[in-house]
Formats: structure tokens, sequence, C-alpha cells
């Protein structure tokens, strides 16, 4: 069964054409190691301080051998900061501290984190590769009246990201 979803979006069409489903062969099987980081650093006002709160985490999920980590939304808003204040450009200061992390440990790092592009503030998971590097961004769509409120934007795509051990989407 396919099924498409589509809402919102004034005098908006959608078109599909020459759909086929293609059998393919069963992938080979893979062990991956994951591991979610449930923490808010209330004590640590600035988002250098919060991100810094959470080196000893990477490291830990490093030493337990973890292939992927995600951290929380929006890591570096909190304690009385607005998303405003904390928005940055992706690739950024967020993004290189923790692709240095990813790098160390030899993983792949799902921060959330506020992007600024121009004059618009997203809520985003960016994926960080194993080499340091980005591999692509998220922003979510559906958000929460708060964040609509605080002037969050919500993106528009969902898109899917390779990986060692298959394709992901965030």
């Amino acid at each position: 069964i396919v099924e498409l979803e589509f809402r919102w979006a004034a005098n908006a069409r959608i078109h599909w054409a020459q759909v086929a489903l293609t059998p393919t062969a069963l992938p080979a099987p893979r062990t991956v190691r994951l591991a979610a980081v449930h923490f808010v650093p209330r004590s640590a006002r600035t988002p250098e301080a919060r991100r810094a709160a959470f080196v000893p985490l990477i490291a830990d999920a490093g030493r337990q051998r973890a292939d992927f980590v995600v951290l929380p939304e929006v890591v570096t808003f909190g304690g009385g900061s607005t998303y405003a204040g904390v928005a940055e450009p992706i690739p950024g200061p967020s993004t290189e501290f923790f692709g240095a992390l990813a790098k160390e440990h030899n993983l792949y790092l799902v921060p959330g984190l506020v992007e600024r592009e121009g004059h618009l503030i997203y809520n985003v998971a960016v994926l960080i590769g194993p080499d340091g590097r980005l591999i692509g961004k998220y922003r979510k769509i559906c958000l929460p009246r708060a964040e609509i409120e605080a002037g969050i934007t919500p993106g528009h795509e969902y898109p899917v990201f390779p990986t060692r051990f298959g394709t992901v989407g965030l």
C-alpha cells in the first residue's frame, strides 16, 4: 500500500507519474549501536557551556562503542536564552564543536540546534559523520505553538542521509 497525505498548502497540486515498485534483494544484516542522550544542562547558561556539558556523555557513548548518538533538541537553548539569541548558521560553531567529538569517537552524532539563515530561525537536527563533517540537516516541520510564537519557522522537507550502515532520516 502506498499512501500520500498532503495538507496545508493553498493552491497546491500533486501529480504522480510513472510510479513503480521494483523488487530488490534484501540487504545483508548489520548491527548498529544506537545511543540517545536524555539530558538537560540546567546550570549551563551559555551555548558554549551547554555544548560542553555533553562532552562526557558523548565520550561515554563512544566508550560503549555507539555508532549513532542522538542528543536532545535545541541543546544550546535554555537558562533564560531566546531562540533568536542562540540561533547560528549551519555549519557554524556548534557543528564544528560536535564535529570534533564525532571524529574523536568515530561515531555519527545528531545534535538538535537552532539555525539562523538570513532572517529566519529553524529548529534543526543535524547529522555529523564520524569524520567530523556535516552530512545534512532536518528542519523540524511540525512545531509546537510555543516555538511558532517564539519565531521558529517550520521546515518543508524530509531529507534522508547516507551512513556507513544505511540511509537514515532524522
